[in-house]
């Protein structure tokens, strides 16, 4: 996964580990046993500033540097994690630099003074870092801890690492922390899971609830989603577009030591899935530290109207490499390329509406508005404002029509932010939404049903219009007008519904395999990709939002028969087998939290909690906003990753998709707005 260096917090590690550490190559900050942050920071009451706890500091740090001073893995020296500053530490650094002169000191709690040799502070964000270059400082800067990754978090990791590439001065960091630190037990019934603060001794027993699971890895080393983006942002070989012609890339080998000689680099130019070209950069030496100016061999070809094409690039190994077998991926990049068959067409829907069969009928009554075209029947509900049933060759393939939602279940990093109190209306939004008028206007080949909304807890309108044609297709134009002038930021704007749980078997062309948001999608290749709806949510040891899917220009989910429903649009898509009211929304007891601030309580709950239901709920969304991840206990996601209250619409498409339907060829027919 790319990582170069590990920071042994807060105390010296086994010296087996270092002794791994030496033979595979990774860097390591040795850290002293020191913390006494209960004592807190004030120059009268840190211990760090005593003159009677020296000894106690200083026989410390003395045992570490004595023990590992000949490990070459050994970088930088840590005196301590969170115990203050003052005489102590200025003396311990002083005696570290006269032991060992070759390697330099660091203590975050020093700062920027004199008896530390880097800038090492924690959790500070992109525009700080931005800041602290500006400001023209002599030290370079290395966050000693970044990136809280408490449940599904890293939202930003490829702007930190932009930056990061831009500025010399700034080299890096290491993420809070390695593993989720959950234990196993079992449940009453005999079912497995991971237990965390809250879980132990009897009710009422003081604990810091799963502040602990915040690692890239789960307590049996399972990857979280959020490790992929960490590797695709720590990766050594950079692929930039160079100049006018699309296959004409330069390529940067970051490593300290390494050529390309041990790395096979192959390309391939794909489109709709599929491989068309490929080949592999033979001979292709670069240096260290050095770029390179290719044009990729590829044969000329034509781009056909409608189809996507992107020139993916792979750093594979030639040979096994410690524990890295022969072939493994170390690096990637996809980069799209420009079809100007495409970019040369007029879209106009109007264009394409004759080709299409009329309706059989419309019939409308009192309570509900009945469609009828060939092979499907659709029965809009009047009461409900949506679409009650839709069968297609006598088959139902929905149990729940669209509806607005503006909603999104709070992750970890939520709680830390206070979303669910300050997004709250959010939520009320979605719940509370009233109907004001349907409108039925039937045209040559459609039938349009236009739903108008009122969301009175944000003083807001909206609409849904849905354009019904007789082979069954339905477009949705969702819109959405602001009309109070202070309101919060959005967590998500789209709609909800659910389909019957048989359709399980998902494929999508857009970005995966893992789940991807608004700020974590940099390790998420645009491609097609197939899978089990039930397997799309990760296990997070404390159950919140997972398994989104950006920059989706269609999805199928389909019956063991290969029938089912397909989603044309381009879109933020989530599926799964479960409903909002099954997650903790942060709406029950209120405490203060650590900054003082009121702060909702999160309830004790685990994977084994969630209990699939007999449906897939399907958020169609135009946007959702980001995870963040600069910190879990205040940080809000970037601003360009937060959405705005102001006016929004978008539209996709619905349609029953049959065994024998290629949804690639389907595509070509899109209507596109």
């Amino acid at each position: 996964f790319n990582i170069n260096t590990v920071r042994t917090s807060h105390y010296p590690t086994d010296p087996y580990w270092i002794d791994l550490c030496d033979k595979y190559g990774l860097y390591v900050i040795d850290e002293a046993n020191i913390e006494s942050h209960g004592m807190g920071y004030h120059p009268e009451r840190t211990l760090g500033n005593k003159p009677e706890w020296e000894t106690a500091h200083l026989s410390r740090i003395k045992r570490m540097v004595e023990r590992d001073k000949n490990h070459p893995s050994i970088i930088l020296w840590s005196m301590g994690n969170e115990a203050g500053d003052g005489v102590n530490f200025v003396a311990a650094s002083k005696w570290i630099h006269e032991r060992d002169p070759s390697r330099p000191v660091h203590y975050e709690r020093a700062g920027n003074r004199d008896h530390v040799d880097i800038y090492t502070p924690m959790y500070t964000g992109v525009e700080w870092l931005k800041n602290y270059v500006q400001e023209q400082h002599d030290k370079p800067l290395i966050m000693c801890e970044y990136m809280h990754a408490m449940g599904n978090s890293l939202g930003g990791m490829a702007d930190y690492w932009e930056l990061i590439r831009k500025e010399p001065q700034l080299q890096g960091g290491c993420i809070w922390d390695w593993v989720d630190q959950g234990l196993e037990k079992v449940s009453e019934t005999g079912e497995k899971y991971f237990a965390y603060g809250g879980d132990f001794g009897p009710p009422e027993t003081p604990s810091d609830g799963n502040f602990l699971i915040n690692g890239l890895v789960q307590p049996d080393r399972k990857p979280n989603p959020h490790f992929y983006e960490v590797k695709k942002a720590y990766q050594n070989f950079i692929v930039k577009p160079y100049g006018l012609n699309q296959f004409a890339v330069e390529i940067t080998n970051e490593n300290f030591f390494t050529n390309t000689n041990g790395i096979d680099i192959l390309w391939m130019v794909r489109s709709n899935g599929e491989t068309l070209q490929s080949g592999a950069l033979k001979d292709l030496d670069i240096e260290p530290q050095e770029s390179k100016k290719i044009l990729i061999p590829v044969e000329k070809f034509e781009m056909l109207p409608f189809n996507e094409y992107f020139l993916d690039i792979e750093f594979r190994l030639k040979k096994k490499k410690g524990l890295l077998p022969k072939g493994y991926l170390i690096a990637w990049e996809q980069l799209p390329l420009i079809n100007f068959n495409t970019m040369k067409l007029e879209f106009d829907p109007n264009i394409l509406q004759d080709n299409y069969p009329k309706l059989h009928d419309v019939t409308e009554t009192d309570n509900e508005i009945i469609i009828t075209g060939n092979d499907f029947e659709i029965i809009f509900s009047k009461k409900t404002a949506t679409m009650g049933s839709w069968t297609f060759q006598g088959k139902n393939i929905l149990l729940r029509g669209p509806k607005p939602n503006f909603w999104r279940t709070p992750t970890d990093n939520d709680f830390g932010n206070n979303m669910p109190k300050r997004m709250a209306v959010w939520k009320h939004a979605t719940d509370e939404a009233q109907v004001n008028d349907i409108k039925v206007d039937n045209y040559d080949t459609s039938v349009g049903i236009e739903v108008f909304y009122n969301f009175p807890s944000v003083e807001s309108m909206g609409s849904i219009l849905y354009v019904i044609y007789g082979d069954g297709r339905i477009l949705v134009y969702n819109k959405f007008e602001i009309e109070k002038g202070t309101l919060p930021n959005i967590p998500k704007v789209g709609i909800s519904m659910q389909i019957p749980k048989e359709f399980d078997a998902m494929t999508w062309f857009g970005r995966g395999p893992h789940e991807n948001y608004l700020d974590r999608k940099s390790s998420a290749k645009v491609d097609i990709y197939s899978g089990k709806v039930s397997d799309q949510i990760h296990p997070y040891i404390r159950p919140q939002e997972s398994g989104n899917k950006t920059d989706v220009r269609w999805a199928t989910f389909r019956n063991v028969a290969g029938d089912g429903l397909l989603v044309r649009g381009l879109l933020s898509l989530n599926a799964s087998h479960y409903l909002q009211e099954d997650y903790d929304h942060g709406f029950g007891e209120m405490k203060s939290g650590a900054t003082g601030n009121i702060k909702t309580t999160k309830q004790q709950r685990h994977s084994i909690d969630m209990v699939e239901r007999e449906l897939i709920n399907l958020d169609i969304d135009l946007i959702q906003m980001g995870l963040g991840g600069e910190d879990s206990w205040w940080a809000q996601p970037l601003e360009k990753y937060q959405i705005k209250p102001k006016n929004y619409d978008y539209s996709f498409t619905l349609m029953p998709i049959k065994s024998d339907e290629n949804p690639v060829e389907l595509n070509k027919n899109a209507f596109l707005k």
